[in-house]
């Protein structure tokens, strides 16, 4: 099939090669257009893959020869032209740009098809943000009140400044009837806008009642910030546990972690959660297990946590190795990868590391400078008493 895409390729009538629908039609699929719309093609290879409209004759060229070198058919009943996927992304030698895929949208409009204005937003989320937003005004414009509004919600909740816009889309949504998904992104919406966690959790409720087992989770670490519902954030917790939520456990560990007398289920809620491939619960497992003085399964689960690229891990083990007499020198060693990788606060770890160490008071000092410049609050005081500034 690369050898007969070549042909058409290097075959021209007057300025237009043969090829041109092939590469319209990989345009399109580019765009995530589920569907190749024959008169979409002419759009496309009229407007962006070629320079001005084609004759009658040299389109109906186009489809023939298409067709006989084994591309594809056109249906003339449904108007899309039906071809094998891996032809275009295996054989057709062109790779569609993203100011092609950003030239879709007028045409596009003009067919008044929410589908596809749906999918072209989609695919425009990456690669330009405003015109991935006109586009799906332009698809609720044409009646998808739904998935047009709930997507355009989630695009809006990422920008800051714009929450009551992404808002406004979610509830225009749920009142077109989606409660399943768009009372579930609302409730995260709200959860992050402090004062408002009551409608928070209702919106939550209103997922759950909709059959949407996730909300469970997040009621649940909605609950766990109220004085009082840590009852009720567990329940919620490991109900979402029980339907199969990957990240419920790891909550549910923290949830307990701040229960006198429930650490020993906060570990299992942590060891749970790393059979699921949650890797951050090492990190939380390993400062679990340094409290509880058991320094040794501590190492190991920070050390696990390091392994799984968890750049906060660096900075508890040298914590931990720092408080080991004769392991200064790997404490050291974890705080200057964790300066590599992780918070400003391993300047200040690294810094008391050394303060203390014979010898190495003056870089100690740099160190906590350092800190100091990078923010960290407690380096103020600590240059004051090992440092003298």
């Amino acid at each position: 099939m690369r050898l007969r895409y070549a042909t058409l390729r290097d075959e021209w009538r007057g300025s237009v090669p043969m090829g041109r629908l092939l590469e319209s039609a990989k345009l399109l699929y580019a765009a995530g257009q589920p569907y190749l719309r024959t008169t979409t093609l002419r759009a496309v290879a009229e407007q962006i893959r070629g320079d001005g409209r084609m004759s009658a004759d040299l389109w109906e060229m186009l489809q023939r020869r298409t067709q006989e070198e084994g591309f594809g058919q056109f249906d003339v009943g449904s108007g899309l032209f039906q071809t094998y996927r891996p032809y275009l992304e295996d054989c057709v030698v062109y790779s569609p740009v993203g100011s092609e895929i950003e030239a879709l949208l007028p045409i596009l409009v003009s067919t008044q098809d929410a589908r596809d204005l749906l999918y072209l937003a989609l695919a425009l989320m990456d690669i330009n943000s405003a015109l991935s937003e006109q586009a799906y005004r332009e698809a609720i414009k044409t009646g998808d009140m739904i998935y047009a509004n709930n997507n355009l919600g989630n695009l809006l909740a990422e920008q800051p400044g714009r929450e009551d816009e992404a808002e406004q889309a979610y509830r225009a949504a749920i009142a077109a009837g989606d409660t399943l998904t768009a009372s579930y992104n609302l409730g995260l919406l709200l959860t992050r806008q402090p004062g408002r966690e009551d409608e928070a959790e209702q919106a939550l409720r209103a997922a759950i009642a909709a059959g949407n087992m996730h909300a469970y989770n997040n009621l649940g670490t909605l609950l766990a910030e109220q004085p009082g519902r840590k009852s009720e954030a567990e329940q919620a917790l490991r109900t979402a546990i029980a339907a199969g939520d990957r990240n419920a456990s790891y909550n549910l560990g923290t949830l307990l972690t701040d229960q006198p007398g429930r650490e020993d289920e906060a570990e299992q809620a942590y060891r749970d959660a790393i059979t699921t491939n949650n890797m951050k619960a090492y990190n939380a497992l390993g400062a679990l297990l340094a409290r509880q003085g058991k320094p040794c399964e501590a190492e190991q689960a920070y050390c696990s946590a390091i392994a799984a690229g968890d750049t906060h891990a660096s900075f508890n083990l040298g914590v931990l190795l720092g408080e080991q007499p004769g392991r200064e020198d790997e404490a050291e060693q974890a705080y200057r990868a964790a300066i590599n990788v992780g918070p400003p606060s391993a300047y200040l770890g690294l810094g008391v590391l050394l303060a203390r160490q014979p010898n190495r008071k003056a870089e100690g000092c740099e160190a906590l400078r350092e800190a100091q410049v990078r923010g960290v609050a407690e380096a103020a005081g600590l240059l004051k008493t090992l440092c003298g500034d």
